[in-house]
């Protein structure tokens, strides 16, 4: 028959038929009926209407799938009418038995709709009617797959009697389908369906029909290949288990917490490990199946063969950790179990170690000594356990442990996937972590506790709060607001801003297939409102930096996002204490948008309603607060905060500060506002090296498993902090002047060509133009030769730092440099003849002296300095002038480069001293300090060049008191600020001049420095600043002692207050069984006994400091006046 299937226009309908009949006999047929048998029966008999609302969705969503398949089933009827070939009538007969078939499936569902809308009691009386026993009939799983696949191969035949011939059906169905248990019949099942007849499509040419193997998978995967176009994936109800699940996530919670309790064993009162036993049971092993409750002595005999279990004990209120040698267990190796050995030796110091898979065991443990005993060491290893050591050993590892591990090394720990190929279950491993770690999420916030039940959730609930920031209610004094402004400060949040772009997301799954369990309970926000904020909020145009060039500002709109949902993560951290913050976590679209940011702000700003100081910390503070409040505005009301009365101070990082422009680097430094203690607000760069490792795992992930994945490790990473806890005017009020802001402006090239430029133009305004060229001006002309000395400087160090035999290829780059700078020096020295003739004579006079070719260097450009300084000629004095105003400015320039990498380089040395060690890193920062140090020289010989210019000028000019400002630098004056001049101790040791602002004068008659009225004045202010900027050093180190007390006080009182908290939570539900009582009341006062553990723990190890604080409380509180 395949010979004969000539025609592609009937083979693409043959393909479409079976898709037809596959998805009504396998997926409707099972699916949905396993679907309408396990939800829909029993949950309208339990809740009646409000039941049948819940799964009516799911009723409506069969419906239409069912309808959309009758629709191609016509389809494909309409296109086989007008179909040719050897088939036609196989295909017309086969497409209509199709449509009949769907539309009998249709007219059940719509019958069983209408029924179950009338109202549940008539639903629940049409569930024992006959006609809807028929209805349900048509979808039996055991059967509507047989029937369909036997008349698509007979539909000339009688009535069918599908259990006559199960064998030859199956053999034509796939693999998948015949292997199902909905292929074959259960049992004693009846199978007849006496109604289902299709006489009326008879056909007699049954060879060439049952010769067409409709579920061939050759012929299957024939069609696969050769259909064109985009091929539908059928998406059966495993695809939406995170969805469905949610439904039942409630009775997955009480389950858990019921088994914090005795469960039905609470009402026993003698154990029943044996008939005789009539102990208390109180011990449970959570590695044994099943829940029961033992008395000791049985609970012990149980675990002789299973000694490495876990055990726990009722306490009368929760369970409680214990070992099985606690109980009295003692193992015997060398004999078979349950025999004694006369002759024994105790392990080592009777405590030996076993590390297994479910965690580390310590045994009481005894070796044989018998005269044919075999070593310790075999003993071990014919019991499973690899000894640590040969020689009398006393720890020791399960075979399961060490090949467990071992498969581990060679996947990786990284994700879920690699962990699977151990496990061979990838799908059902993957539901079952996202619902584990929903439901231990739920169990660890009480929200099993809360008689409103999960759907009460608050956003950012369920996070894990930084117990050492204060928390009115819960940590702080009830007159916390009463104290003196000045010491508001000590009741601040510390809030920092950041982004990471690792945190990608490809664009795979949607919400829908994938929906997060979380829903904004914990760190990430709620994704449902936040897309509709970005939606309603619209495009909005990112401001320009006014900064420096931020890349995060500038380039917020263009980073790709090609491929990717989310291009990364923005969050929102308790900058203090490295903690995530609820609600403060969110994904980027493209770059850091101010609209993203300003959500995250608000959301978790939401938490802090009741602080009255915030500091905000964001690396581009300085813009993104500039119009923060305007763009609240126009946002929706819930996304607005509350301002009036606070105290907010936005911030800049230390480790990005640099980066920003000086007028920044003062409003927005942590080390000039009052109450910053040692605060650098770097904390989430710190907190990314954590969630960086899971990124390459995240990134592939669906958007809900990402998100509650993130989530968990988020919580893992804030609790580990929670159990390791063991200028005053202008700092009251910073628009009044700052003292930190130097007011001496520093003068630069560039600053001075401008003003110079400005002159010009100014000039030509009033008709004096006393330019000889058309594009180069007389300012110009100077300025462009002082670059061009300047580069042949360079390009002689260049030359000079050849080695003895240099290659061809750094010949040919100086050889190509040096032709280039000539050509420049040729085009400077045309047009400097129009304005110095003079120069002219001179050069001749020069080519006539010379025999040799000159290199670019050696060429002399007769700057005005140097034509007076060689030749003792004048030139016009405004190019004089133009010089002296441009040498000033090069030799401040020149003289800030030598400070800043003195500065760089005491600190390299510093650096390489503390943490570089072997050859290879010495050598690396051997090979840096060298680079510094030529950068030093270099900048030390151009404030050379410019001071003997200046000095020079200065003669011509009749500059008086010019060394105020400059004065000569010897080679001895190159040091930093702490180091002395060679031969000086340290009670002698001067500070070089280039450190006291901006110079020295003259020398006295003792051979000292003596500043000048202004350079004492300039020198002051300095010396101000710095005593400024100390006195700030001085006193945030004292605030920080002063609210690591305070914050030690707020972390004992937060955990008092929880563990408080807990123990209200043990009475909440009241209507529950005595099973799942007991559960919840156990699992609270747990919770509350671990907090209280905690806080004892915290106050022993911190009842020292108060002792080690009191020698230094007097120079803390010692006011600087």
């Amino acid at each position: 028959m395949k010979d004969k299937l000539r025609d592609q226009a009937t083979q693409s309908f043959l393909a479409r038929l079976d898709s037809i009949w596959l998805n009504l006999g396998y997926h409707a047929g099972l699916s949905q009926y396993t679907v309408l048998k396990s939800q829909s029966l029993m949950l309208v008999r339990e809740v009646t209407d409000e039941g049948w609302q819940v799964v009516r969705p799911n009723y409506e969503h069969i419906v239409a799938d069912t309808q959309e398949l009758l629709s191609e089933a016509r389809e494909v009827l309409s296109g086989a009418l007008h179909a040719e070939g050897a088939c036609t009538d196989h295909l017309i007969s086969g497409s209509a038995a199709a449509v009949d078939a769907v539309e009998l499936h249709c007219d059940a569902w719509d019958e069983a709709l209408s029924l179950m809308d009338d109202s549940a009691d008539t639903y629940f009386d049409a569930l024992m009617s006959d006609q809807f026993i028929i209805m349900l009939s048509f979808w039996a799983p055991h059967s509507i797959c047989h029937i369909l696949r036997y008349y698509a191969l007979h539909y000339y035949t009688a009535p069918i009697n599908v259990a006559s011939t199960p064998n030859h059906h199956a053999e034509h169905l796939p693999s998948s389908v015949a292997s199902h248990p909905a292929s074959h019949p259960p049992s004693g099942a009846d199978t007849t369906m006496e109604d289902f007849s299709f006489n009326s499509y008879g056909h007699t040419d049954i060879d060439s029909l049952v010769d067409y193997d409709m579920v061939d998978p050759a012929y299957e995967n024939f069609l696969k290949e050769s259909t064109v176009g985009p091929k539908k994936r059928l998406r059966p109800t495993g695809d939406r288990t995170m969805a469905l699940w949610l439904d039942e996530c409630e009775k997955y919670l009480l389950e858990l917490i019921r088994l914090e309790g005795r469960g039905d064993y609470a009402s026993r009162e003698t154990c029943q490990g044996h008939s005789e036993c009539t102990s208390e049971p109180v011990y449970c092993c959570w590695d044994c199946f099943g829940t029961e409750l033992y008395c000791q002595a049985c609970i012990i005999n149980r675990h002789r063969e299973n000694p490495l279990h876990k055990i726990e004990f009722w306490n009368g209120c929760f369970f409680e950790d214990t070992t099985l040698k606690c109980l009295g267990l003692w193992i015997q190796l060398g004999h078979p179990i349950g025999e004694q050995c006369f002759n024994h030796s105790r392990a080592y110091d009777d405590d030996f170690v076993i590390l297994d898979t479910n965690g580390i065991h310590e045994l009481a443990l005894d070796f044989c000594s018998c005269e044919s005993a075999l070593s310790h060491i075999k003993q071990l290893l014919r019991a499973r356990w690899y000894p640590a050591t040969s020689a009398d050993p006393k720890s020791a590892a399960t075979f399961r442990l060490l090949e467990h591990f071992h498969m581990l090394t060679f996947e990786s720990k990284a994700s879920a996937f690699k962990y699977w190929q151990t496990l061979d279950r990838y799908d059902s491993l993957l539901h079952m972590i996202k619902q584990w770690r929903n439901l231990k999420l739920l169990k660890r916030f009480g929200r099993g506790h809360d008689p409103s039940g999960i759907d009460a959730t608050k956003q950012g609930s369920c996070a894990v709060v930084c117990p050492a920031c204060p928390h009115p209610g819960k940590d702080l004094p009830e007159d916390w607001k009463a104290v003196l402004p000045d010491k508001w400060w000590l009741y601040a949040h510390f809030l920092a801003i950041d982004t990471n772009f690792r945190l990608a997301r490809k664009n795979v799954s949607s919400d829908r297939i994938d929906p997060g369990l979380s829903r904004g309970w914990a760190y990430f926000v709620e994704e449902t409102g936040f897309k509709e904020f970005l939606t309603d909020a619209g495009m909005v145009a990112q401001e320009k930096s006014m900064c420096a060039s931020h890349s995060a500002v500038n380039l917020a709109e263009t980073k790709t996002a090609r491929g990717l949902a989310a291009t990364g993560a923005g969050t929102v951290d308790c900058s203090h204490h490295n903690f995530k913050r609820p609600s403060g976590v969110g994904d980027l679209q493209r770059g850091e948008k101010y609209i993203n940011m300003d959500y995250l702000f608000f959301s978790t700003a939401q938490h802090s309603e009741d602080i009255v100081v915030l500091n905000i910390s964001y690396d581009i503070a300085c813009q993104w607060s500039k119009n923060l409040w305007g763009r609240m505005s126009r946002y929706p009301s819930r996304m607005h905060f509350a301002r009036d009365g606070k105290v907010m101070t936005f911030l800049v990082p230390k480790f990005h500060l640099p980066a920003h422009i000086t007028a920044c680097q003062i409003t927005f430094s942590h080390n000039f506002i009052k109450g910053m203690g040692r605060m650098d607000g770097e904390a989430p760069e710190r907190g990314w090296a954590n969630i960086n490792p899971v990124a390459t795992s995240t990134r592939e992930m669906g958007p809900g498993a990402r998100r509650d994945t993130l989530d968990d490790h988020f919580g893992d990473f804030n609790w580990k902090k929670v159990t390791n806890f063991a200028i005053e005017k202008w700092e009251a009020d910073t628009s009044n002047k700052n003292p930190f802001e130097t007011t001496t402006i520093t003068l630069t090239q560039a600053a001075v060509r401008l003003r110079l430029s400005q002159k010009e133009a100014e000039d030509l305004e009033r008709g004096f133009n006393n330019s000889l060229h058309t594009e180069i001006s007389p300012s110009v002309l100077v300025s462009s030769g002082i670059e061009l000395e300047e580069q042949q400087f360079r390009l002689q160090q260049d030359y000079n730092a050849l080695s003895g035999h240099p290659t061809d290829l750094q010949l040919t780059k100086l050889q190509e440099h040096s032709n280039a700078l000539l050509r420049k020096i040729e085009q400077w020295c045309k047009v400097q003849l129009l304005y110095m003739p003079a120069v002219g004579r001179l050069r001749a006079l020069a080519d006539a002296q010379s025999t040799r070719d000159e290199k670019a260097y050696d060429v002399k450009l007769w700057l005005p300095s140097k034509l007076k300084e060689a030749a003792e000629m004048s030139c016009d004095e405004q190019l004089c002038e133009f010089e002296w105003e441009l040498r000033c400015a090069q030799a401040h320039e020149a003289l800030d480069d030598v400070r800043w990498q003195l500065r760089l380089r005491a600190h390299l040395y510093k650096f390489k001293d503390a943490y570089i060690r072997g050859q290879q890193a010495n050598t690396r920062a051997s090979a840096v300090l060298r680079k510094v140090e030529q950068t030093i020289r270099t900048a030390a010989a151009r404030y050379r060049r410019a001071w003997a210019a200046v000095k020079t000028l200065s003669g011509v000019l009749d500059k008086p008191n010019w060394e105020v400002e400059l004065s000569e630098l010897l080679a001895a004056d190159v040091r930093g600020m702490s180091e002395g001049d060679i031969g000086q101790s340290e009670g002698n040791r001067t500070l070089s001049w280039i450190w006291k602002a901006h110079g020295v004068a003259a020398m006295g008659e003792d051979g000292e420095a003596v500043l000048s009225e202004g350079a004492v004045l300039t020198h002051q202010a300095a010396l101000h600043i710095e005593w400024c900027k100390s006195r700030a050093r001085a006193d945030h180190w004292a605030e920080e002692v002063e609210l690591l007390q305070e914050e030690m006080r707020r972390v004992a009182s937060f955990l008092s207050w929880h563990t408080g908290w807990w123990e209200e939570q043990a009475n909440r539900r009241t209507v529950l069984p005595a099973p799942e009582q007991e559960g919840i009341q156990g699992y609270a006062k747990c919770q509350a006994a671990l907090r209280r553990a905690m806080r004892d723990r915290f106050e022993k190890m911190w009842s020292v400091v108060p002792a080690l604080l009191q020698p230094m409380l007097p120079a803390i509180s010692l006011p600087v006046s």
